[in-house]
């Protein structure tokens, strides 16, 4: 990565209490928001252990472009980070995929 490696992640790890955390750290510094430069993934595993938790398994699910979070707020579905895809010379932009991971809490 031109950023000395530091790029987009999507993961989630499943704790001891049966819970789980879902972490998507932003990593274009071209995106120009200031918010994220990514990360690692050595710093990736440094922000599920500085969360305080114990884990029994966590997954690295994909990265880049496709990193995106969405939560349900209503009848919608907004964005929660800037996805690094590039659409018409603009980055922020949500990519096609043909996989996702839903989580549905009752």
């Amino acid at each position: 990565a031109s950023n000395g490696g530091k790029v987009c992640y999507t993961a989630i790890a499943l704790t001891k209490d049966d819970g789980f955390v879902v972490i998507v750290v932003d990593g274009r510094p071209q995106n120009g928001d200031g918010k994220s430069d990514g990360c690692a993934g050595v710093d990736l595993v440094s922000i599920f252990w500085d969360l305080g938790l114990e884990y029994t398994d966590a997954y690295m699910l994909d990265g880049g472009g496709s990193s995106e979070m969405v939560l349900k707020d209503g009848n919608s579905f907004p964005t929660q980070n800037s996805p690094s895809d590039v659409k018409n010379g603009k980055r922020g932009n949500s990519r096609p995929v043909t996989d996702i991971v839903g989580i549905y809490i009752p």
